[in-house]
């Protein structure tokens, strides 16, 4: 039972279960200030914007999580215009959709980071695929406020970071000691 304690303990001071609120709180204010104010229909693109952009937040130096989650919203705006655009035109859609996968997926070679902002990119492919926007003003709409869930997802992490700004270097440092304790 003291292990089990011991163990839940360590759980929720971890920077995983840190991580979760940091999304949650992320996705669940807007929601509920946007739902609060009667503009519900905008919420889904500012929650994909704060979805598409997470991956990219992972322990490292500051100008470094910036800078990667700012080309992360970048490239999921991008494509998201791409494919909104050309999806009523099957052979083109087919023909940027090979290009844009292709293209995307050699940003892994750079290292982990830019794999997350490949991750990102391809999910915002597919998740284009799923959003029925037909005119292009309701297409524009949805990636700025798409690109505006992904600025409040930076600043919502920058703004956690500030409040514990060790949490990943001290869970990194602690999960190394026992594994080499271990050993």
């Amino acid at each position: 039972l003291k292990k089990l304690l011991k163990d839940i303990e360590l759980f929720l001071k971890g920077s995983n279960f840190y991580k979760g609120i940091r999304l949650t709180f992320a996705v669940v204010v807007p929601l509920a200030i946007l739902v609060g104010l009667g503009y519900s229909q905008f919420a889904p693109s500012i929650i994909m914007g704060v979805f598409l952009n997470a991956p990219g937040d992972i322990p490292g130096s500051l100008k470094r999580k910036v800078n990667t989650i700012l080309i992360s919203i970048g490239l999921t705006m991008l494509i998201t215009t791409i494919v909104l655009f050309l999806k009523p035109y099957f052979l083109i859609s087919f023909v940027a959709i090979a290009g844009i996968s292709f293209l995307i997926s050699l940003l892994s070679v750079y290292g982990f980071r830019a794999s997350l902002v490949s991750l990102s990119g391809l999910l915002a492919m597919v998740l284009a695929f799923a959003v029925e926007k037909n005119t292009a003003q309701d297409i524009l709409i949805h990636i700025a406020l798409m690109g505006a869930g992904g600025l409040w997802y930076l600043l919502v992490s920058l703004g956690f970071q500030k409040l514990s700004p060790k949490k990943d270097n001290n869970q990194l440092l602690s999960d190394t000691l026992s594994l080499i304790g271990k050993y």
